[in-house]
């Protein structure tokens, strides 16, 4: 999953059209204070905007994001 920062658009790659796998992304998410988000902040996988706590930043590795993708679809 991409996103494009001059447009916010979303784009999901599949497999033959991954970028490396050293390639990360960041992507604001808004804030719920979820108990995924929570977990993010807490090991260090994502951080809130300084700014205005509202919106935080997960650190993305597509390469992961890939896997989970994949084990996603061949479950449904």
């Amino acid at each position: 999953m991409l996103q494009n920062a001059d447009t916010d658009e979303i784009v999901i790659s599949f497999r033959g059209t991954e970028l490396p796998k050293t390639t990360a992304t960041k992507v604001k998410e808004k804030y719920l204070g979820t108990p995924s988000q929570d977990a993010a902040l807490l090991t260090g996988k994502a951080k809130l905007n300084p700014k205005d706590k509202t919106h935080m930043t997960p650190k993305i590795n597509l390469q992961q994001l890939n896997k989970w993708l994949a084990l996603l679809f061949s479950l449904s």
